[in-house]
């Protein structure tokens, strides 16, 4: 059922402004922007009690939430792939899901989707307004607010009651054993994907340590997924299984899935995108034999091989713009994929080297820095495996003159900061290389970088990789819808 609020609930049912008019997804995005804090708060026990205390105060309770079907998905690489895939063959299925996901690359709504499609900014604004007008009143001090992805991840609890979906696919935001999300309980299909540092000053400077986090979602009971890692992060994950009384399985490689017709997206993906597709089948099989065995026939629990014209389906359909996304505008063939760790750039640029090695057209590189990542050692890694012809060094701002959007998750890097920290990238990089002042170049905004290629270089044809943040990503394909609108 739907969540309705209870009887005496303090859920507000009033979501306007003093003019009694609508309040509207700008304003929406400028509250939610007072929020954001660094994510420091992932890895203090506390986070769970206060996720608790606010949940409780906007209406739904522990048995609520127990009465919510969820996927949970941790990991460090290609959370959003594998829950993508999974809620993709769900739907072809037959199911209603919903999918909680992060970060975002263009706007918040893109994190919620309901039934594959991300929910619109008007549905948005309701309940966002709700949500904060409720939880704004009976606050206790100015400061009783829930933090960013705190706010977010109750926010997509609402918004699944709501919808009255089957299940929710909810990735965690960092780490996992004190990670938001992880007050949901009724979790009997778990997804870990690949493993590696990220979030160091959070999660700890170790696989062992990272590992640790990640398997803090692990309930009792629960069929566990796990991509192939390495053995000291394996004993982690089994060690935790065993104390929880769950069952651990290593998912299979895409070859040794039964296919009658492969699906065509597959062929073309990296390594790192068929490891993220096995694991969302197996979290699909594993919750469809849990609550739709009318659906399959004669799965056992644990690992599947055999696929069904709806996982094809629901793989060939499913699209996550922003990771392994290519675009081609004019003469320039750009390759987005963002990388907010050492080990997810290290995967892109394999990625990008194994579409371009036979390619004849100039490479280039427009970059954003990761927060939270040595970018040293992040340009190094770029600079030693990919042959560029030149490098180019942008903030995440889209276009100029603009501000940084009010979508962006990062609010506390200011425009200024990042356009500084694309200077200091750009002169680093020209320490490190031969390359002439010419081909490096740092700019103020994304399409800078775009119209610069344009002024300098209208005949030559390019393949771009942007890379780095996450954000950058989304400022990319905001800079491109107007940059196709300029070249016209």
């Amino acid at each position: 059922m739907p969540f309705v609020p209870r009887k005496n609930s303090t859920i507000s049912t009033s979501y306007y402004n003093e003019l009694g008019e609508p309040e509207s997804y700008k304003e929406a995005m400028a509250a939610l922007g007072m929020l954001q804090s660094k994510p420091k708060e992932s890895a203090d026990p506390n986070n769970l009690k206060d996720t608790w205390k606010y949940l409780y105060r906007s209406g739904i309770t522990a048995r609520d939430i127990d009465t919510l079907s969820v996927i949970h998905v941790a990991g460090t690489k290609g959370k959003s792939s594998a829950c993508a895939i999974c809620e993709s063959i769900l739907h072809s299925f037959g199911c209603k899901t919903g999918f909680f996901s992060s970060p975002h690359f263009i706007s918040v709504t893109e994190r919620y989707h309901i039934n594959g499609r991300p929910i619109t900014e008007k549905y948005f604004s309701k309940v966002f307004w709700k949500l904060y007008n409720t939880l704004d009143k009976y606050k206790e001090h100015a400061a009783d607010l829930p933090t960013y992805f705190k706010f977010l991840t109750i926010l997509g609890l609402h918004i699944f009651f709501d919808s009255n979906v089957d299940v929710a696919i909810i990735e965690t935001g960092v780490g996992g054993l004190y990670d938001s999300t992880n007050i949901v309980r009724n979790v009997q299909t778990i997804g870990i994907t690949s493993i590696g540092l990220d979030h160091s000053d959070v999660l700890g400077k170790s696989f062992e340590e990272v590992a640790a986090h990640k398997a803090g979602i692990i309930k009792p009971n629960a069929n566990v997924f796990l991509a192939p890692v390495d053995y000291r992060v394996y004993d982690i994950f089994n060690a935790q299984a065993h104390e929880r009384n769950a069952n651990l399985f290593i998912i299979p490689d895409m070859s040794e899935y039964a296919f009658k017709k492969i699906p065509k997206q597959l062929s073309s993906r990296d390594q790192l995108q068929n490891i993220n597709s096995s694991l969302g089948i197996q979290l699909a099989y594993d919750w469809l034999r849990r609550y739709r065995s009318n659906k399959l026939k004669n799965f056992k629990s644990g690992i599947v091989l055999d696929t069904s014209p709806e996982v094809v389906k629901g793989i060939e359909s499913c699209r996550w713009p922003g990771m392994s996304h290519i675009v081609q505008v004019g003469n320039k063939t750009v390759y987005l994929n963002g990388a907010d760790n050492i080990n997810s750039l290290r995967t892109c640029i394999d990625w990008f080297k194994n579409l371009t090695d036979s390619s004849n057209k100039y490479r280039c590189l427009v970059f954003n820095p990761m927060p939270n990542t040595d970018v040293k050692v992040a340009l190094l890694a770029i600079g030693n495996n990919i042959n560029l012809e030149m490098a180019l060094f942008v903030p995440d701002i889209h276009y100029h003159n603009k501000e940084r959007h009010l979508d962006c998750e990062h609010t506390w890097q200011s425009s200024t900061l990042q356009i500084d920290m694309a200077e200091a990238c750009s002169k680093f990089w020209s320490k490190i290389s031969n390359m002439p002042p010419m081909k490096v170049k740092h700019f103020t905004s994304v399409l800078d970088a775009f119209l610069y290629l344009d002024k300098f270089y209208p005949d030559v044809e390019f393949d771009i990789l942007v890379t780095g943040s996450m954000s950058v990503i989304g400022a990319t394909r905001r800079a491109l819808d107007r940059y196709r609108i300029l070249i016209i």
